[in-house]
């Protein structure tokens, strides 16, 4: 068979055309692959998903490939698929994994220092996932950094009193006097302007 790799995945999504000629293809691949490797696609763990065709042609393809029909949006990998783009609904399971993490961490009695560096290595990286792939609702981006300005002065995730210091002076540098930390909405644009070039 002269491979040069060969790859396993528990999670894979595959593209295709909604022609009867192309899932045809896509199907008879599926097979290609069954035979070299030993390996076959569990019919009753995969989805297939349809947009913007006739409902008898659905029923005719859904027929041919033995697969359930799924519905939109759907999750893969934690980030959530959908024709449309995220709204803040969709984002609220990041903020709630912040605010999950800050209650635990409120009854230690954090010093200034040790929420800072919770704040950059932990609270920040939660929402970096999905910030590679996604341009995020900038009211998500905002109540992001309002909880990690919150843990940063009080320890906890909802007192709203401000700080001794705003927001984005902490995140200069610290050669400029900051404290280094992540402007959510700057590095958002710069993460998937990435996937952009990557494309060109």
């Amino acid at each position: 068979m002269q491979l040069s790799h060969l790859c396993f995945a528990d999670d894979l999504i595959l593209f295709c055309n909604g022609d009867f000629r192309s899932i045809y293809t896509l199907l008879q691949g599926f097979q290609i692959f069954s035979h070299a490797s030993g390996l076959e696609v569990n019919k009753e763990k995969s989805k297939v998903y349809y947009t913007s065709m006739e409902e008898s042609d659905i029923t005719r393809d859904t027929d041919v490939s033995g697969f359930k029909v799924g519905s939109l949006p759907f999750r893969y990998l934690g980030a959530p698929i959908s024709t449309t783009k995220l709204n803040a609904k969709d984002c609220q399971i990041l903020v709630e994994k912040m605010v999950k993490r800050i209650r635990v961490w409120s009854t230690r009695h954090l010093l200034f220092a040790a929420r800072c560096q919770l704040v950059n290595s932990v609270l920040m990286s939660i929402h970096v996932y999905w910030g590679q792939i996604f341009l995020l609702p900038k009211g998500v981006l905002k109540e992001v950094n309002a909880i990690c300005r919150y843990f940063l002065w009080s320890g906890s995730h909802n007192d709203a009193r401000p700080g001794a210091v705003s927001w984005e002076h902490l995140c200069k540098t610290k050669a400029t006097r900051g404290l280094g930390l992540r402007d959510t909405c700057l590095w958002n644009i710069i993460a998937t302007g990435k996937l952009a070039l990557a494309v060109s």
